[in-house]
């Protein structure tokens, strides 16, 4: 038995669209018949084609993570946990995406590997530990786990956005401001001075070619920078560029510290699950690797760990890792002496935490004043350039 996503009229000729469970899509349609449902168009929930549109918002992964994890942990089977979640959820989005699953599950896929098709949004990061929870048979817990990342990622994004807040409206109000003086009142003032003869200083003349000759340049090149933006945005998204991009951006100092607390949180948080989960120390290593986001971690951690099965201690090959290895050796070293290796790197990634919102609370300080500085360098430049040559009018008028 399979689920379908349909679009297609009811009897009053209203639009309609749901799910059925049939065998094959002509069984799908006959069933839509005998309720009185004209299907145009039938495709499989599990296929990624399917009519059901399925945007996976971190909100509602940690809430089917919380809720899906509860019901492993109590003992409940895969399938019949999703199908449960799908009596308790009418949100045809999410249904949609635990139907495809359920059905991707009872073809034999695992969650790890059906779940990112379904829902493009999966981060590496997610798909790294449902793997460990899988070969370790805890995965009620790793999606626990998940969930509460989730979650306090979110209340850290709630909390970057709540403090630049203020600063943003500050920025947007004076870029209205400027834009219309600039567009709308020097144009009109600049007939004005060319008649009176004032000699205008340099910012006027630049204003007023911005808002006359220079408004389709100026244009072009803001939608130029957009545009590269929304390119470079999408080459950090390919796998095989990443690694690239993060040897490159390793350069920048405040970058390199906030990003290499951020894998090594991860990257500890992972491990310290894995091997607490009973995978060995090899296999775990570059699987939080994989879950720490850094594709440049995880492809030296490979080969790391093939050293580490040669017989290298794994300190040497954590200092030579990217990011983590000026943090985290010594950690493991005082975990190998104490005897209690898990319990010191979760203390490690306590400690991290830590710093990473220091880190983030100077940022949002430093950040807040200075746009609001800039916001005000601007606007006095532009007042500036309104007003100069307008003094200038009233001592020829003396």
């Amino acid at each position: 038995m399979k689920t379908f996503a349909y679009r297609g009229f009811d009897k009053l000729g209203g639009r309609a669209r749901g799910m059925v469970e049939a065998l094959h899509p002509k069984e799908a349609r006959e069933k839509l018949a005998a309720r009185g449902i004209l299907a145009e168009d039938v495709v499989a929930a599990s296929d990624r084609s399917s009519l059901v549109r399925r945007r996976f918002s971190t909100e509602r992964r940690a809430a089917l993570y919380r809720e899906l994890g509860a019901l492993l942990r109590a003992g409940v089977p895969a399938v019949a946990a999703l199908d449960l979640l799908l009596e308790a959820h009418p949100d045809s989005q999410l249904n949609g995406i635990l139907a495809g699953l359920r059905d991707r599950i009872r073809e034999g896929e695992s969650v790890a590997e059906a779940l990112p098709q379904l829902a493009p949004e999966t981060s590496p990061f997610e798909v790294a530990l449902l793997q460990g929870g899988q070969r370790t048979g805890q995965l009620g817990e790793m999606f626990n786990q998940m969930a509460s990342y989730l979650e306090e990622e979110t209340r850290l994004r709630e909390g970057i956005l709540s403090a630049l807040l203020y600063p943003l409206l500050v920025i947007a109000l004076a870029f209205i401001v400027a834009v219309i003086m600039v567009t709308a009142i020097l144009p009109r003032l600049a007939g004005l001075f060319a008649e009176s003869g004032v000699a205008l200083p340099t910012t006027t003349k630049v204003l007023i070619w911005f808002g006359g000759a220079g408004r389709l340049p100026a244009s072009l090149a803001i939608a130029f920078m957009i545009l590269f933006c929304v390119w470079v945005a999408f080459r950090l998204r390919r796998s095989t560029r990443r690694a690239y991009w993060e040897r490159h951006f390793n350069r920048i100092p405040l970058f390199r510290r906030g990003y290499c607390l951020v894998v090594t949180i991860r990257f500890v948080r992972t491990l310290v699950m894995l091997l607490r989960g009973g995978i060995a120390l090899v296999e775990a290593l570059p699987l939080a690797a994989r879950a720490s986001g850094s594709e440049w971690l995880a492809s030296q951690m490979q080969q790391g760990s093939e050293a580490v099965r040669q017989g290298r201690s794994v300190p040497d090959v954590l200092a030579e890792s990217p990011w983590i290895g000026t943090r985290l050796p010594a950690w493991y070293r005082a975990g190998e002496a104490s005897g209690d290796l898990t319990g010191l790197l979760d203390q490690a990634a306590r400690r991290f935490q830590e710093q990473w919102e220091t880190l983030l609370q100077r940022f949002i300080r430093l950040v807040e004043p200075i746009l609001i500085v800039a916001v005000g360098a601007v606007v006095l430049l532009v007042a500036l350039a309104i007003l100069q040559p307008i003094l200038s009018l009233n001592q020829l008028a003396r």
